[in-house]
C-alpha cells in the first residue's frame, strides 16, 4: 500500500549548465545527467516537498526505558466492622 501522493514531482536546477534535474523514484542522482555537475545539497529543490513543507522519513523508533522494579507486596485490609 503506498501512502505517497501521486502527484509529488521533485527536481532541482543544475547550478553549471541551468537545466532541470528530476528524481528518479524520488532519489536525486549524483551528478546532472546533461553536463555531469555533481549534484550536492547546495541545489534548491523545486516542487511539491519543497514548497508544502513536508517532512521528511521518520526516524527509527528508540527503545523503550528500563522499567522499575516492583514494589513489595501489600498486605490485605482487614475485614469491616458490620453495621
Amino acid at each position: 500500500m503506498c501512502f505517497r501522493p501521486a502527484g509529488v514531482d521533485v527536481s532541482a536546477d543544475c547550478p553549471k549548465c541551468g537545466k532541470q534535474i528530476n528524481a528518479v523514484l524520488g532519489v536525486m542522482p549524483d551528478e546532472c545527467p546533461f553536463c555531469g555537475e555533481k549534484v550536492d545539497e547546495s541545489m534548491t529543490v523545486v516542487g511539491a516537498t519543497a514548497a508544502s513543507g513536508m517532512p521528511g522519513a521518520p526516524s527509527a523508533p528508540v527503545a523503550p526505558g528500563r522499567p522499575a522494579a516492583p514494589g513489595a507486596p501489600g498486605a490485605p485490609k482487614p475485614p469491616s466492622v458490620p453495621r
